[in-house]
């Protein structure tokens, strides 16, 4: 997929968090990869637009700089200014703090993650 580290995967030698993060948004939101990454004429497909925001938020939690997801992003296909990224973000938090079957999403994803870093 991408060939992009951040300095955090440079340091610890490892597959980009953001590749991993996609993987685990397409495995749980039950999408394909080209579904997270496409262009919609139509924006108000609020399922695909969870699973991207949950995929800004995920790496935003990870320390990710916000030049680094739109650079992932557009990496992947899909040109995304920061402004984007930022609102996507927070509306995320916001659905965190508003449902708990979302906070669990996240929860899970992050700890499988970090459970399959774990040495």
């Amino acid at each position: 997929m991408s060939s992009f580290k951040t300095l955090k995967d440079i340091a610890n030698n490892d597959t980009p968090m953001f590749d991993k993060y996609v993987k685990k948004i397409c495995e749980r939101f039950e999408i394909g990869k080209g579904d997270l990454f496409e262009r919609w004429e139509d924006n108000r497909d609020c399922f695909l637009s969870n699973a991207r925001h949950t995929l800004y938020l995920l790496c935003d939690r990870d320390g990710m700089r916000i030049s680094e997801i739109k650079r992932f992003m557009k990496h992947s296909g899909h040109i995304v200014e920061h402004s984007t990224i930022i609102k996507g973000i927070r509306k995320a938090n916001n659905l965190m703090e508003d449902d708990n079957d979302y906070k669990r999403i996240i929860t899970t994803i992050e700890e499988s993650i970090l459970g399959n870093n774990a040495v």
